[in-house]
């Protein structure tokens, strides 16, 4: 047993010995195949060199006011999407708070690796916040490239299935239609008779302040002059010609004739009606495009009018900005569209037959296929990988990562002061719409 203990304890320092020297050897072959190799590789290695070999530099970040920052935040080059981050934030403190992950903070330390260039006075910081709004959600679940994609395999599954869709749900559809139509019908008369004496005194008012004191004038003043002005020429015109056609004798001898006792009557009435089928509708049909040209005319020139455009503007305002209106339009479609029983018992009486649940059974069977491409260009294969833009929201919204990061903003040539290592940079707010450093640009999809 002692043998075996002496024995043990003068091989440790020789296993050891050996492990500390087959390390070194590991370095410096791996330092040597950096230096002497290419490619891909060969840069990969240099920056893991860097990274643990290489000097860091740490300053303070002056903060100009209480700024929403966490240690671990990291600081990248400007725009360098999906690039390696060249330092973080090593320290933060709170003037509220000894609470040292997120918190607002103005006075905060940060390290730059090996891998980061060198910090020289008026270099700076720019603080940048990740987005926090469903519309950043959407607008990167459906990007440009998502939604084209989406689009394709909507239109080739319509191509492919549209036929038999149609000849499907055509009939229920047409059916939830009539019977829809029938009760909205009712129902918006109902609705209208329950408001029947707020939308009276609505109206009234709109009658006093608009129509009589602006409208009216309006039309009065601009309107009228137009019309008449542009009417006349014509109305003389068709006034001449029917003149001319009308018999002043045959009027006039039927006139007298009924006026006397003799026993046929109603001659004036026959005279009359003659002379518009022979002639007055026969005249004014013959002018009928120089009507229309007269109505572009006259519409062109009111709407053309600068006071009648204000008048009109100013009144749609009015009634867009009515609240009291709105209330009573908002009630009424909610009463016969959005919360009406009647409505909803119609398309659950359609919908819920044996022959549509068969034909959406049907339907859903020819378009799964394409529903589960679409899944897939959105969220990814879970055989395979989920996409980017999947996966920037599963980090930001439920990782809760990726939401702040600094950049670190060089002088230029001209713009430096000296060579010196700056022992503090000043932190800024950033430009909101700034590339974010954690977005992986998406693959090209097949």
């Amino acid at each position: 047993m002692l043998a075996n203990e002496s024995t043990f304890s003068k091989s440790g320092p020789l296993k050891a010995i050996a492990g500390v020297g087959f390390w070194i050897a590991l370095l410096i072959a791996l330092f040597a195949w950096t230096n002497q190799g290419a490619g891909g590789n060969q840069q990969r290695f240099r920056s893991l060199w860097n990274f643990v070999a290489g000097s860091r530099q740490k300053v303070v970040l002056k903060l100009t006011q209480l700024e929403l920052i966490q240690v671990g935040d990291q600081i990248f080059l400007p725009g360098t999407s999906g690039s390696p981050a060249i330092g973080r934030v090593t320290r933060v403190e709170s003037p509220t708070s000894q609470n040292k992950e997120l918190t607002y903070a103005d006075y905060a330390e940060a390290e730059f690796y090996g891998s980061a260039p060198s910090i020289i006075d008026g270099a700076y910081l720019t603080l940048h916040q990740g987005p926090d709004s469903m519309a950043w959600v959407v607008e990167t679940m459906l990007s440009p490239n998502i939604r084209s994609e989406i689009l394709q395999l909507l239109r080739t599954a319509f191509e492919e299935h549209q036929t038999e869709i149609v000849q499907e749900l055509q009939p229920l559809l047409l059916e939830s239609l009539r019977r829809s139509s029938e009760v909205l019908r009712e129902d918006f008369q109902k609705a209208f008779a329950a408001r029947s004496t707020e939308l009276r005194a609505i109206s009234d008012r709109y009658e006093e302040e608009f129509v009589r004191s602006k409208l009216t004038p309006l039309l009065r003043e601009q309107v009228w002059p137009i019309i008449q002005r542009e009417a006349e020429p014509l109305a003389n015109q068709i006034g001449q010609q029917l003149w001319d056609q009308a018999s002043l004798w045959r009027l006039t001898w039927r006139i007298l004739y009924d006026a006397s006792p003799l026993p046929e009557r109603d001659l004036t009435r026959k005279e009359f009606r003659r002379f518009v089928d022979n002639h007055v509708l026969p005249t004014l049909e013959s002018h009928l495009p120089d009507f229309l040209e007269l109505q572009k005319r006259v519409i062109t020139e009111i709407l053309a009018n600068q006071e009648f455009r204000d008048t009109i503007r100013s009144g749609a305002e009015q009634v867009a900005l009515d609240r009291e209106l709105q209330s009573q339009l908002f009630g009424i479609l909610n009463d016969v569209i959005t919360d009406n029983p009647r409505l909803k018992q119609v398309w659950r009486d359609v919908w819920s037959t044996p022959e549509a649940q068969a034909a959406l059974s049907d339907a859903n069977s020819r378009l799964e296929p394409t529903i589960t491409a679409i899944g897939e260009t959105m969220f990814g294969n879970p055989r395979k990988r989920i996409t980017p833009e999947f996966s920037q929201v599963l980090r930001n919204k439920v990782l809760f990562k990726d939401q702040r990061w600094l950049v670190l903003h060089l002088p230029k040539d001209g713009d430096q002061k000296s060579n010196s290592r700056a022992r503090d940079l000043n932190v800024i707010n950033g430009d909101p719409n700034a590339p974010n450093p954690f977005h992986i640009p998406a693959r090209s999809r097949q």
